[in-house]
């Protein structure tokens, strides 16, 4: 993946290989991440958004199904990390914008919460 900061993508990942269900998660997103990079070389002219759904699809048949919940974080790290990232959201439709919106949130509560618990342990 074209990481738009290199560090944040590294850091991002190390954090994705915690446990066996972050590393499911990560090698589905890394799968499509590089599904949506192939498409677009191979088919420069369809919508980054087109894309990116055909690409979940090549994913699903190769993980299995994935629930809405993790569609919507994996949005939430592309559009954070990817290099295009921005574009994607942008070209995003209503509904999934709310869905990586809603992923935003919930990591910031995840966040908030861990730095409650550091200072409760301090």
């Amino acid at each position: 993946m074209r990481a738009r900061d290199d560090k944040a993508w590294t850091e991002q990942l190390t954090e994705l290989d915690a446990d066996e269900t972050s590393r499911k998660f990560r090698d589905f997103l890394l799968f499509w991440i590089d599904a949506i990079e192939k498409m677009q070389v191979e088919d420069p002219d369809s919508s980054l958004a087109s894309i990116t759904s055909k690409a979940l699809a090549v994913a699903e048949q190769t993980f299995g199904y994935l629930s809405m919940e993790w569609i919507a974080q994996m949005l939430f790290v592309i559009t954070c990390h990817w290099d295009r990232g921005e574009e994607l959201f942008e070209s995003l439709s209503f509904i999934e914008r709310r869905l990586v919106e809603q992923a935003s949130a919930m990591k910031l509560v995840e966040l908030q919460q861990q730095a409650a618990n550091i200072s409760e342990e301090k």
